[in-house]
């Protein structure tokens, strides 16, 4: 027998046993950088008859010690020039990478760092290309078995994603829109498009958003002769449709309708996402899935910072910014009564109050059926007054800031109330009262005459009292 026909087998059972002893048992952690690595193999359209190369995408790919990933395909649809006998089926992968052709349809690939001291930090990229010496036409699923694993140097497994592609004839693309300079609590449309699928019998869409930034409305613009209804929970919209005589997706063929509720969110598919060939319901059209992004208003509340000397009131604005259309709002804000006493407000927006139920904590609150502009208000919610309290010495801060947990902004309106993304920024007061000083010049004066010697002042404020002792020498005036 060959040697390379002894070698691959003997190398395939030495990762086996690596992972097996150790490596495979370990409980999920991430990576150095609290991220997580991404495997992914997209989609690719390739020519009966000829050979094709499938590129595997690594994402955070970071702090690897050792790698163990299975492969699988359809040996019908594509092959390698020597089967296993393939002495290189992959190619460009970082030094240490092992693969063999274990039997047709499945591939292994390895990488073990045996000193245990240089792991692989690899980032994002490509890290390695799968050449398939032949297509044969149709289409192939290419993707990661279950016993695909990427561990750390201490055998911990990293909690790795893996995406599945395929080979294929033809190979679709569907993408998310982007929207940009959305305005709070104004409907967005993301549109979903196609570059020209044909003889689609189903499609099925899931698709992800952060639900503190998009809360979805519904499907509109229906376009794409499937008759597509979704509904959305827990920040993915699940969206499907049939067409047993085969529709074609062109174009922007459906809007996604959300409510903004401020910042910036991923819109981005989920690996659930699939559509099927009307001639056989078990045939998926190989779709590459590419995602896009809300962004717009992002609505701010902070304090400024102030400087101060003990013993002033000072008056402190609950500023704005970006903020409009409040339909209801409870804010907390927090503050040392050690530093600070809280004696009142002024200039509140209108239907809002302020209060304060305990030493330390102010309540700013109130409803608006109409919606409440800040910017009617010079941007703010109130004026904050407060009085400075001797302990808070020259040169040190105090924090007046927002218990961000029991505070929130809502839209005005009454049939789904949303809270907005609100951000909340923290002010300073510091004390720049400067300490008192006194000083005696040096005076020239006439012998046998009298002389005046000023006591000079500098910060001298604030004083409720001052107990002063002067020495001079005797000998000299009197």
């Amino acid at each position: 027998m060959p040697q390379i026909d002894t070698l691959k087998p003997l190398a395939t059972l030495f990762a086996a046993l690596l992972f097996a002893v150790g490596l495979g048992g370990a409980a999920p952690v991430q990576a150095q950088d609290g991220s997580s690595p991404v495997l992914s193999v997209p989609s690719v359209e390739a020519e009966a008859g000829s050979g094709v190369d499938v590129p595997v995408e690594a994402t955070g790919f970071n702090n690897v010690g050792a790698a163990s990933l299975t492969i699988t395909y359809d040996p019908s649809v594509v092959s390698f020039a020597n089967g296993a006998d393939t002495e290189s089926p992959i190619s460009g992968a970082p030094d240490g990478f092992q693969a063999n052709v274990v039997e047709p349809g499945e591939l292994r690939v390895n990488f073990f760092d045996q000193t245990g001291e240089n792991p692989i930090n690899f980032g994002t990229g490509t890290l390695f290309t799968v050449n398939f010496g032949s297509f044969e036409g149709g289409t192939s699923p290419v993707a990661f078995g279950a016993d695909s694993q990427v561990n750390d140097p201490n055998r911990n497994a990293l909690g790795t994603t893996f995406e599945d592609g395929a080979v294929s004839g033809q190979v679709g693309a569907v993408t998310a829109g982007t929207v940009e300079g959305a305005g709070l609590n104004q409907t967005v449309s993301v549109p979903l498009s196609a570059d020209s699928i044909g003889n689609v019998g189903a499609a099925s869409f899931e698709v992800e958003f952060d639900e503190s930034v998009l809360a979805f409305e519904g499907v509109s613009g229906d376009e794409s002769g499937l008759a597509l209804q979704g509904d959305a929970e827990g920040g993915v919209v699940s969206i499907g449709g049939t067409d047993t005589d085969g529709a074609t997706l062109e174009g922007e063929f459906v809007d996604l309708e959300f409510r903004f509720l401020g910042g910036s969110s991923e819109v981005t598919f989920a690996g659930g996402s699939e559509i099927v060939d009307a001639t056989s319901s078990s045939t998926e059209i190989a779709t590459n899935f590419s995602g896009g992004e809300v962004a717009g208003d992002s609505p701010t509340l902070s304090f400024p910072d102030r400087g101060v000397t003990a013993g002033d009131t000072i008056s402190v604005p609950v500023q704005t910014t970006e903020l409009q259309a409040i339909g209801s709002a409870s804010v907390v804000v927090d503050f040392n009564p050690a530093s600070l006493t809280f004696v009142g407000s002024e200039e509140s927006l209108e239907g809002f109050q302020v209060g304060s139920p305990e030493s330390g904590v102010v309540n700013v609150s109130g409803t608006s059926t109409e919606g409440a502009d800040p910017s009617a208000n010079g941007g703010r919610f109130a004026n904050l007054q407060f009085t400075v309290e001797s302990g808070l010495d020259p040169g040190e801060t105090t924090p007046v800031g927002f218990d961000r947990a029991a505070s929130e902004i809502t839209n005005p309106d009454a049939e789904r109330t949303l809270a907005y993304n609100t951000a909340f920024e923290d002010g300073q007061v510091q004390s720049t009262q400067t300490v008192p000083t006194l000083s005696v010049p040096s005076v020239e004066a006439e012998a046998g005459s009298g002389v005046d010697v000023p006591v000079e002042a500098t910060d001298f404020n604030n004083v409720g009292a001052a107990s002063l002792t002067i020495t001079y020498d005797p000998g000299v005036v009197s």
